[in-house]
C-alpha cells in the first residue's frame, strides 16, 4: 500500500482558519435570530385569557338592537366589549349580571341609533388589568323603514253597514306568525279611537260611524325575538252605504197645492205603495187618475207635469227608485208613466211660512220643467201612434201646463232633484208591438239610481211628465219602492 503524505503549509493553515470563522459566525447569527423571535413575547409577558361569553341572544329592533348573554363565573370579569363593522365601532357594557333561576349569570344591553343592516357582532370579556377573553361572534339584524315597507296589513274581505247601524268588518285569515294584531283607527267626537283586532277574530264591529266616514286599518308585527313592534302603512276605507227597501208601512200621501188628487174608480195615490202592480189585483191596485184626454177648457182640471207628494214617515238617505207600470196592460201601452222626475226634501214648508195664501199656493203649484214632444219618441213605422198624436184633443197644448213666469219662488228652490228618468222599451218596436224582453221588463219594473245629495229626505215628490205611452192626459202607476239608509 502506497502511503500518501500531506504537506502542511501556511497556505493550507489559512484556508482552515477561514472555514472555522465562517462556521462560528453562522452559529452565532442563528442564536441571535432565535432570541429576536422570542424577544417580543418575553417583553410582553405571558397572555392570560379570562372566561368568555356564552349563549348570546339577539333581539332585533327599530334602528336598535338588544343583546342578552351569559357571562360565566369568572370573578375577574368587569365588562363586556361588543364590536361590529370589523371592530370599527364598539360599545363597553359594565358588568351588571343577574342570576336566573338556575344560578347562571346573564347580562344585557341595548345599542341605539343603529343603521338598518345585517351585522356580525363580536363579544369580548375584559378585566381591570386588560386581560381579554376569546371573542365570540353572533350574526344579527337591525330593522327599520325597509322592513316596514315590506310588511303588509291583514286583508279585509269586506265592510258592511248593518241594520243595527254598526259597521261590520270581515277579515281574511292571518298566515304570518309575526303579525300579532291589527288596528282600526277613526275619529269620533273629536278624539282618535284605536280598536285592536286579535288575529282570531274573523269579524269586528265599529259603532258611531256613518256612510262616508273614514277609517284607517293597519297591522302590527313583532319579528322573532323582536325588541320593537312595527306597524304597516295605514290603508284608508270609506264606510259603505246601507241600503234596504224603505218600509212602505210608514208611507202616506201628503197632498200639496198643484198635486193631482183626482181618483178614477177608487184607485188613489196611496195605491202606489200598497204592494199591488195590477189593476184591482189580489195584493193591491194601481194609481189611476181621472182621464182628461177628451176634456177641454176648464174641464181639464190637471195637466202635465202631474205632481204627487209622499211622506215616507221618517228621514232616509235615498239611493234607488223603482217604479212598476200597470202590469195588466200590454207592455209599453196605456196611461203608464214614461218620463219621471223624483225630488226630495227633509222638511216641508207649511202655510204658516208664507205671508199670504196665494204665496203658499204659488210655491207648491209652480213647477219649472221641460216637457217632451211625443213625436220625438216614435218609431218610423209607428203610424197608429201618429194617428193618436194628430188627434185634436191629444195635442200637447191641451195636456201640458203653461210655462210659469220667471222668478216665482217655488218648491224646487228648496227641494233636491234626485233624478230625471225615462222608461225605455227594450225592443224599440212600434206602439202595440212587443217582444218577450218587453214583457219581462214591464213586469219586472224599472230601477233607477238616485243622485246622492249628502243628506236625508223625508218627503218625495214625483213628477210625471208628458207624454205617457198612449199620449193621453191620464196617469197610471202600478207601484213604487224607495231604497236607501233609514237608520
Amino acid at each position: 500500500m502506497k502511503n500518501i503524505k500531506l504537506k502542511y503549509s501556511y497556505r493550507n493553515k489559512g484556508y482552515f482558519l477561514t472555514a472555522v470563522i465562517v462556521v462560528l459566525s453562522l452559529f452565532i447569527f442563528s442564536c441571535e435570530d432565535q432570541n429576536y423571535l422570542h424577544e417580543k413575547y418575553l417583553e410582553e409577558g405571558e397572555t392570560i385569557y379570562i372566561g368568555k361569553v356564552d349563549s348570546m341572544i339577539a333581539f332585533p329592533g327599530n334602528y336598535r338592537i338588544k343583546f342578552r348573554w351569559r357571562v360565566g363565573n369568572d370573578p375577574r370579569t368587569t365588562k363586556t366589549v361588543i364590536y361590529w363593522n370589523e371592530r370599527e365601532k364598539s360599545v363597553e357594557v359594565p358588568l351588571n349580571a343577574v342570576a336566573d333561576s338556575t344560578g347562571s349569570l346573564w347580562d344585557e344591553t341595548i345599542i341605539e341609533n343603529m343603521e338598518e343592516n345585517d351585522y356580525v357582532f363580536e363579544f369580548e370579556m375584559q378585566d381591570e388589568q386588560g386581560n381579554i377573553s376569546m371573542p365570540i361572534e353572533i350574526t344579527a339584524s337591525v330593522l327599520g323603514d325597509l322592513y316596514t315597507e315590506n310588511i303588509r296589513k291583514r286583508g279585509v274581505e269586506g265592510i258592511a253597514k248593518l241594520e243595527t247601524a254598526e259597521m261590520e268588518i270581515q277579515w281574511n285569515k292571518v298566515s304570518n306568525k309575526e303579525l300579532i294584531y291589527s288596528v282600526v283607527e277613526y275619529e269620533q267626537d273629536g278624539s282618535t279611537v284605536k280598536q285592536q283586532v286579535p288575529n282570531d277574530d274573523n269579524k269586528s264591529y265599529v259603532s258611531g260611524l256613518s256612510t262616508g266616514d273614514t277609517i284607517y286599518i293597519y297591522s302590527c308585527y313583532l319579528p322573532e325575538n323582536g325588541l320593537d313592534t312595527f306597524a304597516t302603512a295605514k290603508v284608508t276605507y270609506v264606510m259603505p252605504k246601507f241600503q234596504r227597501e224603505i218600509d212602505k208601512a210608514d208611507f202616506s200621501t201628503s197632498d200639496k197645492p198643484g198635486d193631482n188628487t183626482s181618483v178614477n174608480n177608487g184607485r188613489p195615490l196611496s195605491a202606489i205603495f200598497d204592494g199591488g202592480v195590477r189593476n184591482n189585483g189580489e195584493d193591491g191596485t194601481i194609481l189611476h187618475t181621472v182621464d182628461y184626454t177628451n176634456a177641454s177648457g176648464e174641464g181639464i182640471e190637471f195637466r202635465f207635469p202631474n205632481k204627487f207628494t209622499i211622506d215616507m214617515g221618517k228621514p232616509a238617505t235615498l239611493y234607488q227608485f223603482k217604479i212598476w207600470p200597470r202590469t195588466d196592460n200590454s207592455p209599453f201601452t196605456g196611461h203608464s208613466a214614461r218620463f219621471i222626475e223624483v225630488w226630495g226634501v227633509d222638511e216641508l214648508k207649511t202655510q204658516d211660512d208664507f205671508a199670504t195664501e196665494e204665496e203658499y199656493q204659488n210655491y207648491y203649484s209652480t213647477t219649472y220643467v221641460v216637457q217632451n214632444n211625443p213625436v220625438d219618441y216614435l218609431s218610423k213605422d209607428d203610424t197608429n201612434y201618429v194617428d193618436v198624436v194628430s188627434n185634436t184633443n191629444s195635442k200637447a197644448e191641451n195636456f201640458v201646463e203653461a210655462t210659469p213666469e220667471d222668478g216665482i219662488y217655488n218648491w224646487q228652490e228648496d227641494w233636491h232633484k234626485l233624478g230625471d228618468f225615462e222608461i225605455k222599451k227594450p225592443s224599440g218596436f212600434k206602439y202595440g208591438t212587443k217582444s218577450s224582453a218587453d214583457e219581462d221588463a214591464w213586469n219586472e219594473g224599472f230601477t233607477f239610481d238616485l243622485n246622492e245629495i249628502g243628506g236625508k229626505v223625508r218627503y218625495v215628490r214625483i213628477l210625471v211628465k208628458f207624454p205617457n205611452w198612449q199620449n193621453t192626459n191620464c196617469v197610471n202607476i202600478g207601484e213604487i219602492s224607495l231604497y236607501g239608509d233609514d237608520l
